[in-house]
């Protein structure tokens, strides 16, 4: 997730920094929509947690 947004930090503020606001509204939607994935983080239907709930009920 982090090169995904460090990608779209470079697209918004370097390649597009002297060009007009819609012609760089894309990578700000993709920098914003990446930014808040991650802060959300995968929860409850992260592969992790089902391979940890899987384990966990062959264990009982």
């Amino acid at each position: 997730m982090i090169p995904m947004i460090f990608t779209m930090g470079v697209a918004f503020f370097v390649i597009h920094g002297n060009d007009p606001f819609s012609l760089k509204e894309l990578a700000f939607v993709y920098l914003v929509v990446f930014i808040l994935m991650y802060i959300a983080g995968p929860g409850k239907f992260s592969l992790d947690r089902l391979i940890a709930v899987f384990v966990t009920r062959l264990a009982k």
